[in-house]
């Protein structure tokens, strides 16, 4: 994953022309940057799988390794919904990604081991973002492009874990904020507002 807009990352390519040592399909998804899978098109060969298949399927020099761009199920658009999202993160074994807010809180939710690219410096909420999945054992950064093979063959043998998104009132179970949040809001909605110029009549 590289973010909503898809932003322009190697990895693919990298990836499918050196391996890891070990068969890997990787699945891109790119957001509405649709330029990427023309780029990795060129780039990368048309696998002989494609032809018996309505998914393109495409490879480098690694034979244990295919690349395929994400699309919605009938459709031939990159930019994919929330629920095909979770559906590919609950089918994958590790992410490659950068560390954004949303995508970190999704990784943390469906429990997917995760690979942080660092190869251009962390911001500093970033930076505790990552730190918090390193120090949990659920993801690991790369700071070079040489480090990304061993970095993501540990990551595949991550188990998963929802231990950041973990309810401590229910073990087992994820975070659900949802009925808190509306609670408090109902909570502040419910003040009077004596000074409030807005709601003078009514002071709520």
């Amino acid at each position: 994953m590289t973010g909503g807009g898809g932003q322009d990352v190697p990895w693919p390519e990298q990836l499918a022309t050196e391996g890891i040592g070990v068969p890997l399909h990787i699945l891109v998804v790119t957001g509405r940057n649709d330029a990427i899978r023309t780029r990795l098109e060129h780039a990368l060969t048309k696998s002989a799988k494609s032809a018996k298949s309505r998914v393109q399927v495409l490879h480098g020099r690694d034979p244990q390794v295919t690349v395929e761009v994400a699309r919605e199920p009938g459709s031939n658009s990159t930019y994919i919904s929330a629920e095909r999202l979770a559906v590919l993160m609950d089918l994958a074994d590790a992410i490659i990604t950068k560390p954004g807010g949303g995508t970190t809180a999704e990784i943390a939710y469906r429990g997917l081991p995760a690979v942080f690219d660092a190869t251009h410096g962390l911001l500093h909420w970033e930076e505790f973002t990552v730190h918090a999945f390193e120090e949990q054992g659920c993801g690991e950064r790369f700071v070079w492009a040489q480090q990304l093979p061993k970095v993501l063959r540990r990551a595949l043998q991550r188990p998963r874990s929802i231990r950041l998104a973990e309810d401590p009132a229910s073990p087992g179970n994820v975070l659900d904020p949802g009925p808190r949040i509306v609670s408090e809001a109902d909570k502040l909605l419910a003040i009077p507002c004596f000074n409030c110029t807005i709601f003078r009549t009514n002071h709520i």
